[in-house]
């Protein structure tokens, strides 16, 4: 018997969310599971949907009217809901109360298994504590029609559990990754028409949405004191131009290229000899993951998500948020030390394939899904 899943994102980029997402639906077996992915169009969406193969995609409208917070756009999708028939309705939270409308019109619809997976989860704010309060009260209704939350790490399970109606609605499902894809496959040159005065020079590679809590600015404080290597940062968002002057103060412009976003991040990553992330908050990092797989050494923050990632000095390096000082020194000691570079590399990569595997992923996913189906007998479809 085959049940259908319907999977629903209210997206407007392509980023790590997105990627677990797909490697989700790549890892489903069919003969068990007939996905269907339901978005609301958006350019920066696109790049998934081009990449999602052999599954049922339905778009919902496009106007602004038919939003899904709006009236019009609620009865459009319970009206979709009900026409697909889901067994499960999986929706993909990118922050606190994303697609909370979708999870209401999933209910209304009749869908007997709703499931949502917390990829980020901060706790609210609000000028005003009347505001504080309805959010946190709304997140409580929202949580009454949520069958499990997937927390995609111990510490957004830690808030989530706060947030929501019952702690025993919250699981943990670490993001995975198909490591396979991540073997080396070096050109040799594909920094080389952008490195021109430094060639020959290590390359520090940062693969992350140009966002303030990346912290970017902190790694560029960073390269103004290693003047012996080149930072590529690759991908895009409201922060480049500021982070692209900043360079500029820095004096460090010849030695910083800002890529754009780019989809050939294993060859950027098998021709760069270090990856840096300097976050100042994550779910689970994927490009931390993928680095790893791809038998890079990777220095990144100790932050929560991070730590359960990285076991410092074996499968990585850990330093302080918001310390370029602390993240400079240990730049300079993987670059110079091609001991420690070698170990934390190899380390990473089989700390990968045991813990966050796309197929640990999919397989816990999947049980999930089983053992909810059959705690309600009486009301499949």
């Amino acid at each position: 018997m085959k049940y259908k899943v319907a999977y629903y994102i209210e997206s407007t980029d392509f980023g790590g969310a997105e990627h677990m997402l797909l490697n989700l639906l790549r890892g489903l077996d069919r003969d068990v599971w007939e996905p269907v992915l339901v978005y609301r169009p958006h350019p920066g969406v696109i790049p998934l949907i081009n990449r999602v193969k052999g599954i049922e995609i339905s778009a919902l409208p496009t106007p602004s009217a038919n939003g899904p917070g709006s009236v019009n756009g609620g009865v459009a999708l319970i009206r979709m809901l009900r026409m697909l028939r889901p067994r499960v309705f999986h929706a993909h939270l990118i922050s606190n109360l994303w697609c909370s409308s979708g999870i209401i019109c999933a209910y209304f619809a009749g869908i007997k298994t709703i499931i949502a997976t917390q990829h980020s989860f901060q706790e609210p704010w609000a000028r005003r504590i009347r505001k504080l309060y309805a959010l946190k009260f709304y997140q409580k209704l929202v949580s009454m029609l949520v069958d499990k939350y997937i927390a995609v790490s111990e510490s957004q399970a830690t808030g989530l559990r706060k947030a929501v109606i019952s702690e025993s609605k919250v699981e943990v499902i670490h993001n995975g990754i198909n490591v396979e894809d991540f073997s080396p496959k070096s050109t040799g040159n594909l920094f080389k028409s952008v490195l021109t005065d430094n060639a020959g020079k290590p390359v520090v590679l940062t693969v992350a949405r140009m966002d303030r809590l990346k912290g970017h600015r902190y790694l560029l404080e960073a390269a103004a004191s290693i003047p012996e290597a080149v930072f590529v940062l690759a991908g895009d968002g409201p922060e480049r131009t500021n982070l692209e002057n900043l360079a500029a103060e820095l004096g460090i412009s010849d030695r910083v290229i800002f890529l754009g976003q780019r989809d050939d991040v294993l060859e950027l990553l098998s021709d760069s000899d270090l990856f840096v992330l300097p976050s100042l908050l994550e779910g689970l990092s994927l490009s931390v993951l993928e680095a790893m797989a791809s038998s890079k050494p990777v220095i990144t923050t100790d932050i929560p998500g991070m730590d359960e990632i990285i076991v410092d000095g074996r499968s990585g390096i850990l330093v302080p948020p918001e310390d370029p000082e602390a993240l400079a020194g240990k730049i300079k000691q993987v670059l110079s030390d091609a001991s420690v570079s070698n170990r934390i590399a190899a380390g990473g990569r089989q700390r990968v394939i045991e813990r966050f595997s796309a197929e640990k992923m999919v397989s816990e996913t999947s049980q999930l899904y089983l053992e909810l189906i059959e705690n309600r007998p009486e009301n499949a479809k």
